[in-house]
């Protein structure tokens, strides 16, 4: 997965937590072209959407015809996992680097 779907994938999340708050899992996995929108500013149109594309072939989600997605239960998961994928690395960076 690219820089910029990893990006894109991090906002989409960091918004679907913020409604989870208010709205059911359901709902807050749908984003609306306008909530879409909201999430992803400041990331160019194009890229955004080659970021989109690629998400989609991976599985993380599905993208609408009008506009919007509705984020996978993969994505999810494979966010909520980024923190030990990190402390793994790490690890086996530094169990590389011990003699």
């Amino acid at each position: 997965m690219t820089k910029d779907a990893e990006k894109v994938l991090r906002r989409l999340y960091r918004a679907y937590k913020k409604r989870r708050r208010v709205l059911g899992r359901r709902q807050a996995m749908d984003f609306l072209i306008a909530d879409e929108d909201a999430a992803l500013d400041g990331i160019p149109g194009a890229e955004a959407y080659a970021a989109l594309c690629e998400l989609q072939e991976a599985g993380f989600l599905s993208m609408y015809t009008h506009g919007g997605c509705e984020l996978k239960v993969a994505a999810l998961e494979y966010e909520e996992s980024r923190l030990s994928r990190g402390l793994s690395c790490l690890l086996d960076v530094f169990s590389k680097l011990r003699p």
